[in-house]
C-alpha cells in the first residue's frame, strides 16, 4: 500500500513542478571562508595553572581546510590534549571542559562541541568537531583544567581563535 502512496505523491509533485507551482532553490549559500594561503597545520601549546599551583599543558592543532558534503568550507581541528606537567600522572586525574565554537558569516559563533572530563586520565586526548572556516571567529574554549577532587578551582579559561589556514599551501 505504501508504494502506491509514494507513486501518487511523486506524480503529484512532478505535476505541480511542471505547472511552475513548486520552486526549488537554485543553490544554497556556501558557509565558511574560501580556502586561503597559510600553513597547513598550526599547533598552539599553552601552559595553564590551577588554583593549587599544578601546571597543565594544553595543546591543539588546527589543520587543513576542506569542503564538506553540504558544500561548506571547514577547518580540521584534528588534535587536542591536556597533560599534567610534573607530578605523577598515575596519581592524579584531570578535570576539564572543552567547547568548540563555529564561526558564522555575521561574526557570531555557535557551540558545536561541548565535552566535560571529571577525573579524566592523564593525558586527556580528544578529536573535536570541525568548525566552519572563519579565521579569528571560530574558536575553542578550555576551562576548569585542574586536579580532580582536590577541592581547588581549575585554571582560568583559555580561548584560542582559529588561525588563517591554507589548503596545502606552506609559506
Amino acid at each position: 500500500m505504501s508504494h502506491i502512496k509514494k507513486a501518487l505523491a511523486g506524480a503529484a509533485i512532478a505535476g505541480l513542478g511542471s505547472l511552475g507551482l513548486i520552486v526549488l532553490p537554485a543553490h544554497a549559500a556556501t558557509l565558511g571562508e574560501p580556502l586561503g594561503a597559510g600553513p597547513e597545520d598550526v599547533t598552539f601549546t599553552q601552559v595553564v595553572t590551577d588554583a593549587g599551583g599544578q601546571d597543565f599543558e594544553v595543546k591543539e592543532t588546527w589543520g587543513h581546510t576542506y569542503k564538506d558534503n553540504a558544500g561548506n568550507i571547514r577547518v580540521t581541528l584534528h588534535s587536542f590534549s591536556i597533560s599534567l606537567v610534573g607530578g605523577n600522572p598515575d596519581d592524579e586525574l584531570i578535570d576539564a571542559r572543552l567547547r568548540v565554537y563555529s564561526g558564522r558569516p555575521d561574526g557570531s559563533t555557535i557551540l558545536i562541541d561541548d565535552v566535560i572530563w571529571d577525573g579524566g586520565d592523564d593525558p586527556i586526548t580528544f578529536n573535536p568537531r570541525n568548525p566552519l572556516n572563519y579565521p579569528n571567529i571560530s574558536k575553542i574554549k578550555v576551562s576548569g583544567v585542574g586536579i580532580d577532587d582536590d577541592g581547588l578551582a581549575g585554571a582560568k579559561a583559555l580561548v584560542v581563535k582559529q588561525p588563517v589556514i591554507g589548503d596545502g599551501v606552506t609559506p
